[in-house]
């Protein structure tokens, strides 16, 4: 993934020198600085980071405050960080949420969700801390606010939100890489020849009774240890060793609390659907989750009569050279017009 985002970085670029004199009007779109950012091409730059604790009414929780030296004010975004060991520490979750602040001038917050990272944890306890941390964020900071979730946490979000009033969703919803309903999803895993990434199969083991604590914790060591993209087997091998390496590889993905997601854990039949706009981005080349399901989540919330956007790219192949420069170029200007519907509250004009 990271290989294809560089590739976006460059043809950024080259559209960028091509506009010789618009460059900078160019350079000026929340879009594409957020897109150099995500792709390595630049740093982030212009924010300030701080580690708080977020005071609860139930217990007191770390949180990551990205704050934009020119930060626009009561603007804001909640970012909700996944099921590996790092946690809201996780390095791909710092970087895209300082993209964000960089991009759009908006203090992110990234609260450490402790029932995500317990062990044996429950979908309905997760999805009330999730919900509960958001609803006291907002008393304590209020504003206008959108949210950000990835892979699981992009699902978890709905999830997460279908417990809070529906006043109170925020205004954009940003998921790349989300699924649909957790038992199509199971299933898909553990189909006969489906080869999924390696990465499912330590994710599941986490929260699996079929492995001892001390197994667990050494699949914990080897998610850290992993590398963005692909997982690579034999590094993970090197760590596990071949006994529980292979016990993993041959184990099925059973994890409850994922089948228990379906259409009514996204939105409750009968209830009213909140006034937000949802964008979802989603790889054809995922070997995570597969770009069928976030497609068919875009479209659940569009026969549920929800405001949604999708963009599926194909520049995150592994193949690059499938595609000319034309194709790849309609694509980009695609996730580009997708960005700048994400970020049109947020231009440099606008404020």
């Amino acid at each position: 993934m990271k290989k294809a985002l560089i590739v976006i970085g460059i043809l950024i670029i080259l559209i960028i020198v091509a506009a010789a004199v618009g460059g900078y009007h160019l350079y000026r779109k929340p879009s594409v600085r957020f897109l150099l950012i995500a792709s390595d091409i630049i740093k982030p730059y212009g924010y300030e980071k701080k580690e708080i604790v977020l005071k609860l009414k139930e217990w007191d929780t770390p949180m990551t405050v990205l704050t934009p030296v020119n930060s626009k004010p009561g603007k804001y975004y909640f970012f909700l960080h996944g099921f590996s060991p790092e946690a809201y520490r996780h390095p791909t979750l710092e970087k895209l949420a300082a993209g964000i602040a960089t991009a759009t001038g908006r203090t992110v917050f990234v609260p450490f969700i402790r029932g995500i990272t317990k062990k044996d944890w429950t979908l309905a306890e997760v999805a009330r801390q999730v919900g509960g941390i958001y609803m006291q964020l907002k008393q304590q900071r209020p504003g206008r606010y959108n949210a950000f979730g990835a892979c699981v946490a992009g699902t978890g979000l709905l999830v997460a939100f279908n417990t809070i009033p529906v006043e109170d969703y925020p205004e954009k919803l940003f998921l790349y890489g989300p699924f649909f309903t957790g038992k199509l999803l199971v299933e898909y895993y553990n189909k006969a020849g489906v080869e999924v990434d390696y990465m499912v199969k330590m994710a599941n083991a986490l929260n699996s009774r079929g492995f001892s604590d001390k197994e667990r914790r050494l699949v914990a060591d080897a998610i850290l240890a992993s590398k963005p993209g692909t997982t690579d087997r034999e590094a993970m091998r090197a760590i596990l060793g071949d006994e529980l390496f292979n016990r993993l590889d041959e184990s099925r993905v059973d994890n409850k609390e994922f089948v228990s997601i379906d259409e009514g854990s996204i939105f409750t039949k009968g209830r009213k659907m909140p006034d937000t706009e949802f964008f979802v981005m989603h790889s054809t080349s995922d070997n995570i989750i597969p770009y069928t399901f976030g497609l068919s989540l875009h479209k659940f919330i569009m026969t549920c009569g929800g405001k949604s956007r999708f963009v599926a790219t194909r520049i995150f192949s592994h193949s690059e050279s499938k595609f000319s420069l034309s194709e790849s170029y309609k694509e980009l200007t695609d996730i580009i017009h997708f960005l700048d519907d994400l970020f049109s509250d947020d231009n440099d004009g606008d404020k």
